[in-house]
């Protein structure tokens, strides 16, 4: 192989939030920052590290370049976020990287891989072209007929330290042309919950808002939950 792998650590690689720049932000959706993306997906139920979810940061010449995660669902490998250093992008860098992941898998994630597709935004065209030259499938979030319809959550306690707001939930959509559909997508109590490093325990806010569009910056609805004893 080309290039070295390890396994993303949010301790220790804080430098891949630099890969963060505008364009980035831009492409991805990510304006919360890359760890707390990570953090969110890496601590999903149905999510085990090693198993069927990876973040692997890419080195060339035991500099950083990369980074890309992804997970198995429904039986496919799905890359979820691809991120390349602006210094190394234009160069087919993002291409390579996929093509050496998909077709090397059983090193670098432990399995064969025989079909892979990814998420992307209509405007994110390098990534596109790096799939394609890849060899694999890709689809958008916003394409005609199909949405990815997400739930973003945040606290109105306005006294602590809390994120902008987190991505809490997600369901793809297919819509025919013309037509409305109705879609809910079930939050519990214990994901919105928040750590309380004072007394060691994890407890709810007493209000957020709930934005619902099909990513962080394109809110097509907005809410206000009030929690009660």
């Amino acid at each position: 192989m080309i290039f070295t792998w390890e396994d993303y650590n949010p301790e220790t690689m804080g430098y891949v939030e630099n890969r963060l720049d505008e364009y980035a932000v831009k492409m991805t959706g990510m304006d919360d920052g890359f760890r707390d993306n990570y953090e969110y997906w890496a601590n999903e139920d149905y999510n085990t590290i090693g198993e069927n979810f990876w973040c692997k940061v890419v080195f060339e010449n035991e500099t950083p370049f990369a980074v890309i995660q992804l997970g198995i669902y429904e039986g496919v490998v799905t890359v979820m976020e691809t991120l390349v250093a602006p210094g190394k992008r234009g160069q087919g860098k993002g291409s390579m990287v996929i093509e050496e992941l998909l077709h090397n898998a059983k090193s670098i994630i432990g399995i064969d891989v025989e079909k892979a597709e990814a998420v992307i935004f209509p405007s994110n065209t390098a990534l596109q072209k790096a799939f394609e030259k890849a060899g694999f499938k890709y689809h958008h979030t916003h394409e005609d007929g199909d949405e990815v319809l997400q739930i973003y959550v945040a606290s109105d306690n306005k006294k602590q330290d809390r994120p902008v707001k987190l991505l809490k939930g997600f369901k793809r959509v297919s819509v025919k042309a013309g037509e409305s559909v109705t879609r809910s997508v079930t939050i519990e109590l214990e994901d919105i919950k928040f750590y309380n490093t004072e007394n060691g325990e994890w407890e709810l806010d007493n209000s957020y808002t709930i934005l619902a569009g099909t990513n962080s910056k394109n809110a097509k609805a907005v809410g206000r939950v009030k929690i009660s004893d």
